[in-house]
């Protein structure tokens, strides 16, 4: 189709029929330099090559991009065509190889998203991505064998368009060294600046530097609609409640409805044990958005450092309800309960929690919550020991070399689960 369609207009007119291919594709940008090897030679592959500018590439100001892959994708079946008896036309046997080379800003490189590598009998998918000298290169390679597919292998065919088209859709996140953040962060703009803190942030590095980037940030911009957020975050990684407090003040003053900047000053407030604080922040975050499936289990153990068991008890039960497949979140439930004297209650969140999950750390958790509320120590025991006899027969035998990658994970547990066990016994 793309050797048709190029040699249907003349050379002169190459460069709006790859700019019309662009919009189509949705890029926007603006095409230049087309080239292409003789449409007419068709004992040879077919290449065009161009290049692309877009100054407001789709994503960027997040630091993260996709490549543009419009050519080398599976289509779609829409309703008729997916249920349609008919073979489906794959317009094989044929290769579509894509490369795009995008030079980056000085000072970014990417997290390189992982290879991947799809074969069917009847098509053939892979992708890469490369970085060399400032320039992030991706490559991806479409190959089908077939002419057309029975209808009975349609399923085959949307399984893998389906797959290939994730893998189109993924974002390559690009980052700036820490030296080079400092030497260009005053010639960055504010959105810049806190998107480079808020990478620092995520990545848990160099708090330092992100709160210095926010500081510049929220000069170049008072009113910048997360700066403010990510500053508290920053401060609060450091230690300075008292400024991490005011910058999340100065957060929702921007924004009255900010749930995140409620959470985090929640968090802050409960570190620093002004519990009634704490509590007003979770709730007013609650308020804003109640499907929120964690903002309940931090007001719930707030309220249980203030030992408000029943107010406790109704926050760890929104958050079961939000979280009806967490085993944790019913033994976090029963806890509350247990402290407010409900001891029956509690029973039926331990049992639910088991039902749900039978391994080694519920187990373990289960039997905790009986111990220390001195209720069914003799169910409590079978627990904590079919928790150690579980988290044991994962580890090997003494003289096993086959040890599992998580060994001394399980080991630190294993002696967790032991330590309930005794205080059972």
């Amino acid at each position: 189709m793309l050797r048709a369609a190029f040699r249907q207009v003349p050379q002169t007119q190459w460069k709006d029929l790859v700019q019309r291919l662009s919009y189509m594709s949705g890029f926007s940008g603006d095409v230049s330099e087309v080239t292409a090897s003789a449409p007419e030679a068709t004992d040879q592959p077919f290449r065009f090559s161009y290049k692309y500018l877009r100054k407001e590439y789709p994503d960027w100001a997040n630091r993260r991009i996709s490549p543009p892959w419009q050519l080398c994708s599976l289509v779609q079946l829409k309703n008729e065509a997916a249920k349609s008896p008919d073979p489906l036309k794959l317009g094989g046997p044929g290769e579509y190889e894509c490369k795009s080379k995008i030079e980056l800003p000085k000072g970014y490189t990417p997290g390189l998203l992982p290879a991947a590598d799809m074969v069917r009998d009847f098509a053939e998918y892979h992708s890469s991505y490369s970085f060399k000298d400032g320039v992030f290169g991706a490559e991806r390679r479409l190959t089908l064998k077939v002419r057309e597919l029975p209808s009975t292998r349609r399923s085959d065919y949307i399984s893998l368009q389906k797959a290939v088209a994730d893998d189109g859709s993924l974002l390559t996140s690009f980052n700036m060294g820490t030296t080079d953040l400092r030497a260009q962060a005053d010639q960055m703009s504010a959105d810049e600046l806190n998107t480079a803190a808020a990478n620092l942030l995520d990545q848990n590095k160099d708090w330092v530097l992100a709160r210095d980037l926010l500081l510049k940030a929220t000069l170049k911009d008072p009113h910048h609609k997360w700066a403010w957020n990510n500053l508290g975050r920053a401060y609060a990684a450091l230690g300075n409640t008292d400024e991490a407090v005011r910058a999340y003040q100065q957060q929702i003053e921007i924004n009255p409805h900010d749930e995140y900047a409620y959470k985090g000053l929640g968090w802050v407030y409960a570190w620093m044990k002004r519990y009634d604080d704490a509590v007003g922040a979770y709730r007013k975050h609650a308020e804003i958005n109640p499907g929120d499936k964690d903002v309940y289990s931090y007001l719930g153990s707030t309220l249980g450092a203030m030992e408000k068991w029943d107010e406790a008890a109704q926050a760890y039960e929104k958050y079961a309800a939000l979280n009806p497949d967490r085993p944790y979140s019913y033994t976090q439930w029963a806890h509350a309960l247990m402290k407010s004297g409900k001891t029956d209650e509690a029973r039926k969140q331990l049992d639910r929690a088991l039902e749900l999950d039978s391994g080694p750390m519920t187990l373990n958790a289960v039997a905790w919550e009986r111990a220390e509320a001195g209720v069914d120590l003799d169910q409590a025991e079978e627990e904590a020991k079919s928790a150690v006899d579980k988290t044991a027969s994962n580890l090997g035998g003494p003289l096993s070399f086959d040890v599992p990658a998580d060994y001394s994970q399980k080991l630190s547990s294993l002696g967790a689960y032991l330590d309930t066990l005794g205080w059972v016994l």
